[in-house]
């Protein structure tokens, strides 16, 4: 009998042995798969690591092309919103590559016509054409500003043989007149229209506008006068599509480069030679908002301050070929 409980016992014995050796190996098992897993997980992270370095000394190069592009950029906080605009064309490979060329308006004053016009009853008349700043945006219901742009080198026969890919306009922000200039005014957005009649910027002279010269009430004083004063018919005197916007990105006080992007309509705008380029008109997406009054520099002032557009493009040779 003491044979057969001494029997079971060292059987006993032997099954929990087995039993705490099985789970053992099948631990040991378990974790050398656990730790194969953590080996390839941690080779793959060093793996993705070590491209850090080189992401980041490439979008160093883009930065450094871009400020080489427009050096005025690197004063300003628009070179993150620059390359966030162009990164498209930029994040697969560099300009050369791809055959894109940038071409950068001249900001020559005899290249660019700015000029400001306003609502208010004492100004209706004047002409502020010439001055050293034009207004965008409203200081009350009954004194809203309004820009006109043009440039000298935008004409059909330029974008012939030319496929548009992005087009940018900059002006820089001036605190000329600070009396009127809105504080206040706070991520504004400026949109961009093409002007359907011939005006003229003139030379800025106090009082009534001289014959020719653009004001609120007339495309040229005592020679065409517009539809509805302020350049306001979408019929005769502007085209009611938008070209391009700022985005709510402009505010009232103020030294910046606001970049204004031409958007897909804008494009095809420029792309269209049969189009005459009678200029842009400039104006706040909410003209009864008050208090948005933000003042830019014109070709009248410092020629480095001076409104330009950039126009990235490819040579079209099928339109080249077919001329």
């Amino acid at each position: 009998m003491k044979n057969k409980i001494l029997l079971i016992l060292v059987l006993c014995v032997f099954a929990l042995f087995w039993d705490d050796l099985a789970m053992r190996v099948a631990h040991l098992e378990y974790e050398g798969r656990d730790n194969l897993y953590r080996r390839a997980r941690l080779a793959a992270l060093e793996k993705e690591a070590q491209k850090i370095p080189v992401l980041e000394q490439q979008v160093a190069q883009l930065q450094q092309r871009l400020l080489i592009l427009n050096p005025l950029l690197a004063k300003s906080n628009l070179a993150a919103q620059r390359l966030t605009l162009i990164q498209d064309l930029l994040d697969k490979t560099v300009l050369a590559d791809k055959k894109i060329k940038v071409f950068r308006t001249s900001q020559h004053p005899d290249r660019v016509e700015a000029a400001g016009i306003g609502s208010n009853i004492a100004q209706r008349q004047g002409k502020w054409g010439g001055h050293t700043f034009f207004r965008v945006g409203s200081v009350d219901p009954g004194n809203v500003g309004r820009g006109l742009l043009q440039f000298a080198e935008l004409t059909p026969e330029f974008f012939k043989g030319k496929k548009i890919l992005a087009a940018v306009l900059y002006m820089k922000q001036t605190q000329n007149d600070a009396t009127l200039e809105d504080d206040n005014a706070l991520n504004e957005t400026i949109d961009l229209y093409a002007v359907k009649k011939k005006w003229s910027e003139g030379t800025y002279i106090r009082g009534k506008a001289a014959k020719g010269f653009v004001t609120w009430m007339s495309a040229r004083a005592d020679i065409e006068d517009w539809t509805v004063p302020g350049c306001s018919s979408p019929t005769d005197d502007f085209d009611p599509l938008i070209l391009g916007t700022t985005g709510p990105a402009v505010s009232g006080d103020a030294t910046e480069w606001i970049m204004l992007v031409f958007n897909i309509d804008g494009i095809a705008y420029l792309m269209d030679t049969s189009s005459l380029y009678k200029g842009f008109l400039l104006k706040t997406r909410i003209e009864s908002k008050m208090n948005t009054a933000v003042f830019f520099d014109s070709d009248e002032g410092p020629a480095e301050y001076i409104p330009y557009l950039e126009i990235y493009y490819q040579d079209d040779k099928s339109k080249t070929e077919r001329r």
